[in-house]
């Protein structure tokens, strides 16, 4: 094939924005889980099912924190960033105006982190002063900063830049794996796992400020004011906050009342690493579902954001039917392979794998109700998993990681259901 003939080809692959878009999120996407993935899957196996229960409550409890804002926020960001790069303008005021409300954000999440300090400490265990004063504030900032800093790459279409600086950052990260191998304790994995988070989102950050400040030399500035800005963000972003509260905090307290349970170190461990894979398929179907998210907002009706909306979902919902079919042959032979201390969280991996299609369900139609101003659609979804999550798990889990795993399953369907039930009334 000719030069011509390739870039042609090239050309008609990359056509469309939300395509291109897909194809570098999929790829950075599959950079940075990968990296925590290998990183997670030492750490466990090193430090052993109870230490690494404990690891995943602590890196749950940032995403508790997070839940007032981060991945929910971000979503509303990638429109306004979308709508602004769309009508040629600059995002100075965007970025000033996303600036105030996570201030706001963050002060109300570190005021409860030091008002609760004394009860969350007893609630996961944990009374060590380098984890809870420096570990799990870290930790809760980079998860909240983090899906924000995504929103506005997507936004700003910068997702190839960020991947190529993602990809000079990795060596570093080896280099502080190496630093782990001497000293497998909790904190010192919570150190290093901290620091590889920072690293990870520094190439996010460098493009986002390099992008606004050339738009702001070539492009006017945006119709509305910095207040305005922030007032809309807000408008919008709060019932997907609120909904936040109604996931993150119960698949919190399940992780808490796993570990009150006996031998329940073990069990969080167990459940801990079925929540990493689970993690891995929903931060693949996130990445799929934002990258759409631009194009949904744009698009000149209901009905063809509703068609691009099915083409992503039956997509994902074959990867996730893939995934679960390729564990449930295969699972019980590689945990015995390469992590035998973990077989017993067979059935809780295979469960949460399953819940995964129905989380792809979910997924792809609260991205359509946000590009059609529908927030409400996903809170309703989010407090149907949010209580389903508290009810049965004070039913299921005596049963350890295995009951851990069925409240995944049920809560993830009855979640999609509602969504299907409200996507369809609204019809």
């Amino acid at each position: 094939m000719t030069i011509l003939g390739l870039k042609k080809r090239l050309s008609g692959v990359f056509a469309s924005r939300s395509k291109a878009n897909a194809l570098y999120l999929t790829f950075y996407s599959a950079l940075t889980r990968g990296t925590t993935f290998i990183v997670v899957f030492l750490f466990a196996k090193y430090l052993g099912p109870a230490d690494f229960g404990l690891f995943s409550l602590v890196t749950s409890t940032a995403l508790l924190f997070s839940s007032f804002v981060g991945i929910n926020f971000s979503q509303v960001i990638i429109i306004q960033i979308s709508k602004s790069v769309n009508e040629s303008r600059n995002i100075n005021r965007s970025l000033k105006a996303v600036g105030l409300v996570l201030s706001f954000f963050f002060a109300i999440i570190f005021l409860l982190y030091f008002l609760f300090y004394d009860q969350l400490s007893a609630s996961i265990g944990i009374n060590d002063r380098m984890i809870m004063g420096l570990c799990l504030p870290g930790l809760i900032v980079i998860s909240v900063l983090s899906p924000v800093l995504s929103g506005f790459g997507l936004g700003l279409n910068i997702i190839k830049q960020q991947t190529l600086l993602l990809i000079i950052t990795l060596p570093f990260v080896g280099l502080l794996l190496y630093a782990y191998h001497n000293k497998h304790t909790l904190e010192v994995a919570l150190v290093i796992y901290l620091s590889i988070q920072i690293l990870l989102s520094l190439s996010q950050f460098r493009t986002v400020i390099a992008k606004a400040i050339t738009r702001s030399k070539n492009y006017p500035a945006e119709n509305q004011t910095v207040k305005s800005i922030s007032g809309n963000l807000v408008r919008s972003a709060l019932p997907l906050i609120v909904g936040g509260l109604f996931t993150l905090p119960p698949l919190w307290y399940l992780q808490v009342l796993l570990r009150k349970i006996p031998n329940g170190n073990i069990e969080l461990g167990l459940y801990g690493v079925a929540n990493q894979i689970r993690a891995i398929l929903f931060f693949i179907i996130g990445t799929v579902c934002s990258a759409i998210l631009p194009s949904l907002a744009v698009s000149e009706s209901y009905a063809t954001a509703k068609r691009l909306a099915l083409r992503s979902m039956w997509v994902l919902i074959a990867l996730t039917l893939a995934a679960a079919l390729v564990f449930l042959a295969a699972g019980q032979f590689l945990l015995q392979v390469f992590y035998e201390q973990y077989v017993d969280a067979y059935w809780s991996i295979l469960l949460i794998v399953i819940s995964t299609v129905f989380t792809a369900i979910t997924s792809v139609f609260s991205r359509l109700a946000i590009a059609i101003s529908k927030n409400k659609w996903v809170l309703y979804s989010n407090i149907g998993f949010g209580l389903s999550v508290i009810i049965f798990s004070l039913w299921l889990v005596s049963k350890g990681a295995t009951g851990a795993g069925f409240v995944i399953l049920i809560a993830s369907a009855l979640q999609a259901l509602v969504m299907l039930i409200v996507l369809k009334l609204a019809r």
